[in-house]
């Protein structure tokens, strides 16, 4: 049997964000100014829950492509509707790949993209 709620003491929030990834942001800022492109690549299966919220203040400005990999192991049916959320909130070219294959079609598309 599941929980269907979680029950929280009266504790104070612990900050879940650690030095070491606020100083891996910082550097990232600082290397992106070089950026003419952005390619962001992440994983199909989890493509809300596995992208860093803060990443996108980083990356606004310049252009960019969502690439999402392991396409092969999501689930295909919910494919369209990823794709309708991503773009209702704002990414504009967005690539479902599987890069275990070489020579896959969509891993072509983003070398060949005008953005």
């Amino acid at each position: 049997m599941f929980r269907k709620h979680f029950v929280f003491s009266n504790l104070t929030c612990v900050n879940w964000f650690p030095g070491h990834m606020a100083k891996g942001m910082r550097d990232l800022g600082r290397k992106l100014r070089f950026c003419d492109c952005i390619i962001e690549v992440h994983d199909a299966r989890i493509p809300f829950s596995g992208r860093n919220p803060n990443l996108s203040a980083l990356l606004s400005g310049r252009p960019k492509v969502l690439v999402l990999n392991k396409v092969d192991q999501a689930d295909s049916s919910t494919t369209g509707e990823v794709l309708d959320t991503l773009t209702k909130k704002g990414e504009r070219e967005v690539v479902f790949t599987n890069c275990k294959e070489q020579y896959h079609t969509s891993v072509e598309q983003v070398c060949v993209w005008d953005v």
